[in-house]
């Protein structure tokens, strides 16, 4: 007995109606219906005969022919009779189908009082419906009665085989696809351009804070060099930008040549940097605000402290005309910053034909290194292959540590492996570990590790000075000043001991 047809037989399309015919009919019959472009049921039932286009002599239909029918010795052609009996019951099950549902559909349906009140839903949309038939011209209600249709269709239907009116189709915040949301990233004000410094978006970011002073930071970091294309600005990114007055020169890559392209790759250098300047706006309270990104480029690290001083300065300049007040900058100890900070500050070194110090929006310049990072790059010059520290006779390394936890109880000292040899060059949490006082105490049962016990003292003390939070501040003043004359002396002893004592110490 061939199964019963779905109950959403007038609603099936396209392949779903094809699977029906295909289930009901063959292959042969959805071959036929492919040709003749007869897609759902009601285009079926519409049609007398499916093979009418037997009766025409046309040379585009040899091929159907052949499939569906038996060709003949006088030219004609023949249905074969399995095909045309399955089409026919297939017919008479639609007609008889349709019916049935007419006959349903005239009755009046009842909902039970039970039903009603287990969903209250089912009031509000009849209600909806009914207002609906005076209301049928309405925009507002055929958007909504057009969403509704949309839900209770999709309801029972696979995620693959949910359907969408033209009208649904067209509303984004609807229907979320890769599509729509790139386009409203590329529609919103969050486009970012290389080389770009948004000054404007800045603005209504620290307008928004009731903020105005604010400081700037820029960095560099390693990235993988690739040449891209973007669509929306036509432009390649991936080659240094040339800079100009210290700022980089946006859409400097845009060609409609395949021979300059391919002159830029042999001649131009890929950025193997990535250049970020932040904004971070100064608050008087202990509300935190997020730093702002202003501009980020590609660079390959050349350039020089007159490029540097430029830039800074067009940044001073831009900030006051869009309402901020720049009051310093930081950045890490490359000596290009550095030999721009004392060009600015005039200290031992000066650019004639610019005095800074008399500019309408003079400002000074600071170089702040937090804490976090000098004690995590005290830390990382220990576990530098190449580099060998020596604090009098004995030398400073990690082996005293790896000794001290394979030879001691982890009760003792607290650590593990992973603390002395991390991943992570910037894992904090490692340098408090190496650095407490239970990992100094116990250090001091290893032999030949006074220096490495010396060093490990210099980063403990930056931490209680400037980075715990329970350290008292007179204790602060302590441990800062403690660091000083540790240093001092360290220095002092390098400076008295010549190349061949320290060969000799090292031998």
């Amino acid at each position: 007995m061939a199964p019963p047809l779905p109950a959403d037989v007038f609603e099936l399309q396209g392949e779903r109606f094809f699977q029906l015919v295909q289930q009901k009919c063959g292959n042969t019959m959805v071959q036929n219906m492919r040709y003749l472009e007869v897609n759902s049921a009601d285009c079926f039932l519409g049609i007398q005969d499916v093979f009418a286009f037997f009766h025409h002599d046309s040379s585009d239909l040899v091929a159907i022919e052949k499939k569906v029918g038996i060709t003949l010795n006088d030219g004609g052609c023949k249905v074969i009779a399995g095909l045309s009996i399955q089409a026919n019951n297939f017919i008479q099950s639609l007609k008889t189908f349709q019916q049935h549902e007419n006959l349903q559909t005239s009755k009046n349906f009842i909902i039970s009082a039970a039903l009603l009140d287990r969903y209250p839903i089912i009031r509000r949309i009849l209600r909806f419906f009914m207002h609906d038939l005076s209301e049928a011209n309405d925009f507002c209600f055929h958007f909504k009665r057009t969403v509704i249709e949309t839900i209770i269709m999709n309801h029972d239907r696979t995620k693959c085989h949910y359907d969408y009116s033209s009208s649904i189709r067209l509303l984004p915040s609807l229907t979320v696809t890769v599509t729509v949301i790139q386009a409203l990233i590329d529609a919103s004000t969050n486009y970012f351009q290389e080389g770009e410094f948004r000054y404007n978006v800045m603005s209504d970011y620290i307008s928004s804070k009731k903020l105005k002073f604010v400081y700037a930071a820029e960095d560099c970091t390693s990235v993988i060099s690739k040449i891209t294309y973007n669509t929306r600005s036509n432009n390649f990114t991936g080659f240094v930008p040339p800079l100009k007055g210290g700022l980089p020169q946006i859409n400097t890559f845009s060609t409609e040549s395949f021979a300059e392209l391919q002159h830029w790759f042999s001649t131009v250098s890929m950025s193997h940097l990535l250049n970020a300047h932040m904004i971070q706006p100064a608050t008087s309270t202990s509300d935190s605000c997020a730093p702002f990104l202003l501009s980020a480029y590609g660079t390959d690290n050349c350039f020089t402290a007159q490029d540097i001083v430029l830039r800074w300065v067009n940044i001073v300049n831009e900030c006051t005309k869009n309402g901020a007040k720049l009051v310093g900058f930081a950045t890490d100890c490359d000596s290009r910053y550095l030999r721009s900070i004392r060009l600015l500050m005039g200290f031992f070194s000066n650019m004639p034909k610019q005095q800074f110090h008399q500019h309408e929006n003079a400002f000074h310049v600071d170089i702040p290194q937090d804490s976090v990072h000098i004690c995590t790059k005290l830390w990382n010059r220990i576990l530098s292959s190449t580099t060998t520290i020596l604090i009098g006779d004995q030398a400073v390394t990690v082996d005293h540590l790896l000794q001290l936890i394979k030879s001691s109880s982890k009760a003792s000292h607290n650590l593990v492996k992973s603390d002395v040899i991390p991943k992570d060059r910037q894992n904090y949490q490692s340098c408090e570990k190496i650095s407490s006082e239970a990992a100094f105490n116990a250090l001091s049962s290893v032999p030949n590790s006074r220096a490495t016990q010396i060093y490990l003292q210099i980063i403990r003390n930056i931490r209680l000075a400037f980075i715990s939070t329970e350290t008292k501040y007179i204790d602060r003043i302590y441990y800062a000043w403690l660091n000083v004359f540790i240093v001092r002396f360290w220095y002092t002893w390098f400076t008295k001991t010549t190349k061949n004592e320290l060969d000799s110490i090292l031998n």
